[in-house]
């Protein structure tokens, strides 16, 4: 091979980092992500609220006294007794109606001319 040049290949290893550890970082860096989202989630009325969930005392109202209940269960009764009221009402005004809607009879009606 007289006058034939040869060019050898020379491989190049890559410099930058192989993708494997590429993806190990990405996947660290997700979980941070994530972990520190649910971090702020957590410390905000979420969190507090499943707190209140898990001690169980979700219902409950918080700092209400004795006093304060006693005066909201009067205010109840009060607001009971005034809604039976207006039931009533209603249906007296119903009645007051139906009367005033019946067509009267003239015949039954005094004669007030002849009384003058």
């Amino acid at each position: 091979m007289a006058g034939s040049t040869t060019t050898a290949l020379t491989v190049v290893e890559p410099t930058s980092m192989p993708i494997t550890t590429l993806s190990g970082v990405f996947a660290m860096l997700f979980t941070g992500l994530v972990l520190a989202g649910m971090v702020l989630i957590l410390r905000g009325p979420v969190g507090r609220a499943l707190a209140r969930r898990i001690e169980g005392t979700a219902g409950q109202s918080e700092g209400l006294s004795l006093a304060e209940a006693d005066e909201l269960r009067g205010r109840m009764s009060e607001l009971e007794q005034q809604h039976s009221r207006l039931l009533e009402l209603e249906e007296r005004l119903d009645f007051a109606e139906r009367l005033l809607a019946q067509p009267r009879d003239p015949a039954r009606l005094p004669d007030l001319g002849a009384e003058r």
